[in-house]
């Protein structure tokens, strides 16, 4: 993006501007450096701890097919996103950025000399800019599009997302504080497009502010449901021979609070972003039980340990309509219903 800018003229001046050579050399020695600083944390942290970074760090075997797989990878990350804002009228500060964008560089290149002196037509060039910055916006998530499951529906790798849009609407800025090179005319022409930004920096306030209220209300929302669970363990654990219990399996997950049903809708992004540490077998919540009072340790799910059936309340089960508890040997089965 940062070529682009400089082709357009929207990039800062400087007095010994490098060669096309250096800056790529730049680059890659920055990547290079970058990803061998993650493989070097991988290897001394997670791989260490937890068997997370071998089994999702595994890369796309080097066949016929890995160009297909490397464009399937690169669309998924954009059918997460076009999933999550599509609807109306949420796409429309999207639309209203693109469509600034695609007026800056129109105006932007018919300054190019090219353009002025006839050799490539206006319409072209306008094609092949944009064309580039879609190319660029493609593979932007980078090396992950080399992981074997690139795990584009996770929020948190959606990162890149953040300075390909910051550079859109940074060249659209720099170019509306350009007037004096383009006349009055244009200048009018030229503050239409600061209207689109506006419009889609409106929406990440909005967003920020939705995000806000989801965590806070899931929180108090599962600190209630997970104190009823602990108080159904401990009315459990008085039908059962003393510290008769000691891990906890648990099946199913927290359900989201109903009071961010309309957030949901707008944003489904939120039923991914907020955290819901009691799901399924993560490690992470019998973690949250322990921080809430249950002193029960993790044990993994094992094959065929999952209650079948519906629940029967006896000496060792407890049925709620929220969740059902059953007493296997000395260990806990939860069920999040």
């Amino acid at each position: 993006m940062l070529v682009v800018a400089e082709v357009l003229g929207l990039s800062a001046d400087v007095l010994s501007a490098p060669g096309a050579g250096c800056r790529i050399k730049r680059v890659l020695a920055a990547y290079g450096l970058s990803l061998s600083a993650y493989a070097l944390l991988t290897r001394l942290v997670l791989r260490e701890r937890t068997s997370y970074a071998s089994e999702q760090g595994q890369l796309l075997s080097m066949d016929g097919d890995l160009p297909g797989k490397l464009l399937g990878h690169a669309l998924g990350f954009w059918t997460v996103i076009f999933d999550d804002w599509h609807r109306w009228p949420v796409v429309a500060p999207w639309l209203l950025l693109v469509l600034a964008y695609a007026l800056v560089v129109w105006i932007c290149v018919g300054h190019l000399p090219v353009v002025q002196r006839g050799s490539i037509p206006r319409l072209g060039c306008w094609v092949l800019v944009l064309g580039a910055v879609g190319l660029i916006a493609l593979v932007s998530p980078g090396a992950l599009l080399g992981l074997a499951d690139p795990m584009a529906r996770v929020p948190r790798l959606m990162l890149f997302l953040g300075p390909l849009l910051s550079a859109l609407a940074l060249q659209i800025a720099v170019a509306a504080t350009q007037p004096r090179r383009r006349g009055y005319r244009a200048s009018l022409v030229m503050t239409l497009p600061l209207l689109g930004v506006v419009a889609f920096a409106w929406l990440m306030v909005v967003v920020s502010y939705a995000c806000g209220h989801a965590y806070s209300a899931q929180a108090i929302y599962e600190q209630g449901r997970i104190s009823r669970l602990i108080d159904g363990v401990s009315r459990l654990r008085v039908q059962l021979p003393e510290d008769m219990l000691t891990t906890i399996s648990i099946e199913g997950e927290m359900p989201m609070s109903p009071v961010l049903n309309n957030s949901q809708a707008k944003f489904p992004l939120l039923a991914r972003l907020v955290p819901r540490l009691v799901s399924h077998d993560w490690a992470w919540g019998p973690k949250q039980l322990q921080f809430h009072g249950l002193q029960l340790n993790r044990k993994p799910m094992e094959p065929g340990a999952s209650a079948q059936g519906p629940c029967v309340p006896s000496t060792t089960t407890a049925c709620t309509a929220e969740y059902s508890l059953k007493a296997q040997g000395r260990n806990l089965l939860v069920r999040m219903l």
